[in-house]
């Protein structure tokens, strides 16, 4: 339901739909890596490694770094949303666009106008009408139901407790237990 959603996001450019080729790289990343807004906010295009299928992620809440793997799906979104949008190595991967869908840049600088949290919220609930901390449990939850156990949900999610992610993200259903017993 929530790729669907995903890959049908569209923005009007001069009176025409289209497809919201930055929007989708957002959100497909987004859910991919299960990033917190803060990590979604601070990746830059360079942070990206697309031939390896990576995107390097600073954990703010941990003081750490790490790589989060990529999906084919991702990396071919990215690679669009960079050339459409021409995205230079030191710019902000969720930075501001104008209205007319052009990256906003320092004039001074060159450089790219980084989005808030705040920002990345609003423009999340915007376009997809939920909180942008549905992908990530989405993403654990999917990984959980695939059979992914919790120390490798933990090392896509960025995670440092497994406590906390059986606590505040699985829900195990009768259905689960019953296939084990």
């Amino acid at each position: 339901e929530l790729l669907q959603a995903i890959e049908n996001l569209t923005v009007k450019v001069n009176g025409q739909k289209k497809e919201d080729t930055r929007m989708i790289a957002i959100a497909l990343v987004n859910l991919v890596t299960a990033n917190r807004p803060s990590e979604m906010t601070r990746i830059k295009e360079r942070d990206f490694d697309l031939k390896e299928r990576i995107v390097h992620t600073n954990i703010k809440k941990q003081s750490k770094d790490m790589n989060k793997v990529l999906t084919r799906e991702a990396v071919a979104a990215v690679k669009r949303y960079i050339k459409e949008y021409d995205l230079l190595p030191d710019d902000y991967f969720v930075c501001k666009v104008t209205r007319h869908q052009t990256v906003v840049r320092n004039a001074a600088t060159a450089e790219t106008e980084k989005m808030t949290e705040v920002g990345y919220n609003k423009l999340i609930q915007t376009k997809l009408q939920m909180n942008p901390y549905v992908f990530r449990k989405t993403q654990i939850t999917a990984m959980h139901e695939a059979g992914a156990d919790l120390s490798v949900i933990a090392r896509q999610s960025g995670h440092e407790s497994l406590e906390t992610i059986a606590k505040h993200y699985l829900n195990v259903r009768d259905k689960e237990v019953e296939k084990y017993i």
